[in-house]
């Protein structure tokens, strides 16, 4: 049997930690059919070839994960085998360990990643790659796309500081289809020369994808934010996306977005993230006012740090129209924070949110400019509301004791009072009003316990109602396919309720549930 590993006392061992000595793959010992079944036959055939005198630290990594069965970290073994070039161990690896989620950082040289694509099965049942800290040329950027196609199961694909270099060879590659491909996140590298953000626009040439999520910060030019912007409307899955580009003066980038995120998108969006995004106040109006006719599906909807309220246009200061945000009938979730918003426009989206059906369960108004009239029309959108569930309304650093005076306060006890569904509230409080934040607390209080026994009351309708219907063995049946202690567990924290409550009354539901087969046991008898 041939050692994959080298002689200890051998001249070129010193070099074995910088360059892997090895046969061509194909003089390898292969595994027999049997092996695959047997968890330990393919590690003992690793282990009789491990020299036994060798204690450089990647043959301890090896020793380790083959006598130890180390598995804390595959992904950290296969890194360290890429960049050694073991191929074969690579092989033994991926034929026998089930990867779900493969992490890949480098840097790792275009050896590494040959290796890689040497080492890696038909098939490989990988769900999530993630690739960091390495740059790509053309030819490690074939190695890579050598490995996602014998990937057929993945979903995920994340790019965290990835660079690029080369020219016309790298444009000439293609990334293979990924049918099962749902997320692409893109972390591009805070530095102007780390490359051309290429590697993404490949995949999302060749692939359709569901969840779209691009981070950068200075890495991205002009004209790859056209052409990325081009694309979306290729996305006919896309249904959230997430846009985050940071540290721009100017709306310049941005807009590069407007007439996919203004227009008809292929498929209704349910997520749109703009946070830190510099759009800028005209744009921002141009947005607002598309969404309602463009977007019917519209769950979240996050616009936080979109420095809004410095943008102007010709020297003159634009003024801010949310309104259209309360016509947005299947919004859930609204993030407007740090945008040093002035009080009116928020004023105005209150009262109008007031009258409009709506079904906002989270809002976030942090370190905007209030006023007076702004905790008036807060506490009057609240004193009605049923379907908030969480409001977050701290002011901004310079406002932080605007909401000390009495009036203000006794106004948002009084709108506590009445409410019955808001279950957080995050709230600057400071001296002296601890009794009314007693009083707010209270009535927060009242309102996560009736949400705890509505949520017990619907949960455990849906549990006994359908069994009263059903005979012993349909009954059986159920029980093994509800699992009802998790439906608790879901259920309370979508209703927005702490991990107790919900342990709480997945306790409760074991004690009913037992109550009542011992009822239906009584009542048979």
């Amino acid at each position: 049997m041939r050692n994959v590993f080298p002689n200890p006392h051998s001249n070129t061992n010193m070099r074995f930690i910088h360059k892997r000595i090895t046969p061509a793959r194909h003089n390898y010992t292969p595994l027999v059919n049997n092996e695959l079944t047997d968890t330990g036959a393919w590690k003992a055939r690793l282990v009789k070839q491990l020299p036994p005198h060798d204690a450089s630290p990647f043959n301890q990594r090896i020793r380790d994960y083959l006598i130890e069965d180390d598995k804390s970290d595959l992904s950290s073994l296969v890194c360290e085998c890429m960049k050694h070039g073991n191929v074969d161990v690579l092989t033994y690896i991926l034929a026998n360990e089930d990867i779900k989620s493969l992490h890949i950082e480098g840097p790792i040289s275009g050896r590494g990643w040959k290796a890689l694509a040497k080492a890696i099965p038909d098939a490989l049942h990988a769900t999530e790659l993630t690739v960091s800290k390495d740059g790509f040329d053309a030819y490690k950027c074939k190695q890579l796309f050598r490995v996602l196609k014998h990937m057929p199961e993945l979903q995920k694909i994340s790019l965290s500081k990835v660079t690029e270099e080369g020219g016309i060879l790298f444009d000439q590659l293609e990334c293979p289809d990924l049918p099962e491909l749902v997320d692409l996140d893109v972390f591009a590298k805070s530095d102007p020369k780390a490359g051309g953000f290429r590697l993404p626009l490949k995949i999302l040439r060749a692939c359709k994808v569901q969840r779209l999520s691009i981070e950068e910060s200075g890495a991205i030019s002009i004209d790859k934010h056209l052409q990325l912007a081009k694309l979306l409307p290729e996305q006919t899955l896309l249904d959230s996306l997430r846009l985050k580009i940071e540290h721009r003066d100017t709306p310049k980038q941005f807009e590069c977005y407007m007439p996919f995120l203004c227009g008809e998108t292929p498929t209704p969006l349910v997520h749109l993230d703009l946070s830190s995004c510099c759009i800028g106040a005209y744009n921002l109006n141009q947005l607002l006012e598309a969404l309602p006719q463009t977007q019917s599906a519209l769950a979240s909807l996050s616009l936080s740090r979109c420095g809004v309220a410095r943008h102007k246009k010709h020297g003159e200061t634009i003024g801010i129209n949310l309104l259209p945000l309360a016509g947005m009938n299947s919004l859930a979730h609204l993030d407007l924070s740090d945008n040093l918003l002035p009080p009116e426009p928020t004023v105005a989206l209150l009262a109008e949110l007031q009258k409009t059906p709506n079904r906002l369960e989270i809002l976030n108004l942090n370190r905007n400019l209030i006023s007076k009239n702004t905790y008036s029309a807060m506490a009057s959108f609240l004193r009605d509301n049923e379907t908030l569930r969480r409001l977050s309304f701290e002011p901004s650093l310079s406002q932080a004791n605007l909401h000390d005076e009495v009036g203000v306060l006794n106004e948002l006890v009084g709108a506590m009072e009445q409410n019955k569904c808001l279950l957080e509230l995050e709230f600057h409080w400071s001296w002296p009003i601890d009794e009314h934040r007693a009083s707010v607390d209270a009535y927060l209080d009242r309102n996560r316990k009736q949400a705890f026994m509505d949520a017990a009351s619907q949960t455990a309708a849906a549990f006994v109602m359908p069994r009263l219907l059903m005979g012993p063995e349909d009954q059986e049946e159920f029980l093994n396919r509800r699992q009802l202690p998790k439906e608790f567990v879901r259920h309370i924290i979508g209703q927005g309720l702490s991990e107790q409550d919900a342990l709480t009354l997945s306790s409760l539901n074991k004690a009913t549930r037992e109550a009542h087969e011992e009822f239906l046991r009584k009542a048979g008898s």
